[in-house]
């Protein structure tokens, strides 16, 4: 090397190129794990957040919106906390150090600088007030579309059944516009208060170009303070512009982050019960049970009483929305009744644990939910998952369900039954 000195600057911009091309993966990969993380994160949360909720939660909600908050606005929340901080955390830094030297070069004239952020603060202050407004609507869109779509998507049948076709495409169309118009006064307030930003900076660098050109500055500056100066003010343009575009992306992830931790800091699934039994002979008696959805609702189920003795077979006849399917769901305890009691054996319903008391309960619900998943799982589910191959096989038959699976184009392997 000492033999070949030409070879040393050639070596050296090289292994500067290579260190640089390591920093740019190591930081980009970086940012990538933390973006990525993030996401899962608050998915998880969110998820775990949605299995200990009450069933009123789910009532005065709409699918497609919770399936939104999982889905569209944690990726706005981390786009907030990864991309626009990285430009923040970078621009802003390099406005703080330019200024600072502007201020050890000629602090008067960095005042003319310095006069204008008070401007661009208020500026920045009202947008941003558009910007989360927006945003929230613009998430509520997004929310109705994938509402519109699930509900499509899962009564496909009663959609070409009943001729509602046009209507759905109605509904999609309204849907997706409302979205688009959203996202379209988003792009004019970006395009109407970046310019408006860029403009303040302006007429403050043209204010100090101009005062720097007056005889009385250019006596007391040299010529390397003069250039150093009016090169270091141009400088300030672009990070002060980047710092301001990215505002957009931060009260987008402020809106989408009041929406998650509205879910986050909900109440769970109220669970006060001590009660836990191995197993129960299944006599249930009402007393004096009236109910309500809400405070200031009608009265769903007013003075029921009867008893249900165990090995009984009862049936609850009345019309739609008398309350049937309400009283049942008391039982379980997927509402608690607020006055009389439920006795299950004796002992009140609340005072169980609900994992318990659920797991003393086996119910065919009107809907039916067919997990992504085998036919044996589905059967096995969730807490039964445990159950032997027997036994499944044993619900399937009791359910009539036997011949069909076993007609399936692919079948079931021998071994599961």
């Amino acid at each position: 090397m000492v033999d070949r000195p030409w070879l040393v600057i050639p070596i050296f911009l090289v292994a500067i190129s290579v260190l640089r091309g390591i920093g740019y993966l190591i930081g980009s990969y970086g940012l990538a794990y933390v973006s990525n993380y993030l996401v899962h994160a608050l998915r998880s949360d969110l998820f775990d957040k949605y299995l200990q909720l009450p069933f009123c939660f789910f009532d005065r909600s709409m699918s497609g919106h919770l399936v939104s908050v999982v889905t569209f606005n944690v990726q706005q929340v981390t786009q907030a906390c990864t991309k626009a901080l990285k430009t923040l955390l970078q621009q802003g830094s390099l406005v703080i150090g330019l200024l600072g030297y502007l201020f050890y070069v000629n602090w008067k004239l960095t005042l003319f600088f310095i006069a204008v952020m008070p401007l661009i603060a208020l500026l920045v202050s009202v947008v941003s007030k558009r910007f989360r407004l927006i945003s929230t609507r613009i998430q509520s869109a997004m929310g109705d579309v994938t509402h519109v779509t699930q509900e499509a998507v899962n009564g496909y049948q009663e959609v070409r059944m009943f001729g509602a076709t046009d209507n759905e495409r109605e509904r999609m169309m309204l849907a997706s516009h409302s979205n688009r118009r959203q996202n379209m006064k988003m792009a004019l307030t970006e395009g109407v208060s970046n310019p408006l930003v860029m403009l303040l900076v302006s007429l403050a660098f043209g204010g100090i170009t101009g005062f720097m050109l007056s005889p009385s500055i250019l006596d007391t500056m040299s010529t390397g303070s003069f250039i150093t100066f009016l090169v270091a003010s141009g400088m300030l343009i672009k990070p002060i512009r980047q710092v301001t575009e990215i505002n957009s992306d931060i009260q987008k992830g402020i809106a989408a982050a009041e929406s998650i931790f509205d879910i986050l800091d909900a109440e769970p699934e109220t669970d006060n019960g001590a009660v836990e039994l191995d197993s129960v002979q299944g006599g249930f008696e009402f007393k004096d049970i009236n109910f309500q959805y809400s405070a200031d609702g009608r009265m769903i189920l007013q003075d029921i009483n009867f008893a249900v003795k165990p090995g009984e077979t009862i049936a609850l006849v009345g019309s739609s929305g008398s309350g049937k399917t309400t009283l049942v769901s008391l039982i379980a305890r997927f509402y608690n009744h607020g006055q009389g009691s439920i006795l299950l054996d004796g002992v009140d319903v609340n005072d169980f644990t609900l994992q318990n008391l659920r797991s003393h309960i086996a119910q065919v619900s009107q809907n039916v939910t067919l997990f992504n998943d085998s036919i044996l799982n589905n059967i096995a589910y969730g807490e039964l998952s445990g159950r032997s191959l027997a036994e499944v096989k044993a619900a399937a038959t009791i359910a009539h369900a036997d011949h069909f699976i076993e007609q399936l184009p692919e079948g079931l392997p021998d071994s599961y039954w």
